[in-house]
């Protein structure tokens, strides 16, 4: 996790944070989830609801 992860008020990790988690990575590596493949899933994901008005950025 990043230096600052825990700096200031309390937020949910970003990505970057959860994918660079040692447990995280293990259960990557034993389940075949390549990180580049996810990383596209989740940014497609994400076009999708905000072309729906179903996310909003803050």
């Amino acid at each position: 996790m990043t230096d600052d992860f825990y700096q200031g008020e309390m937020r949910e990790p970003g990505l970057g944070d959860m994918l660079a988690d040692p447990i995280t990575r293990a259960v990557m590596r034993r389940d075949g989830v390549d990180e580049a493949d996810l990383r596209a899933l989740i940014a497609a994901q994400r076009e999708s609801l905000l072309e729906q008005g179903r996310l909003l950025l803050r």
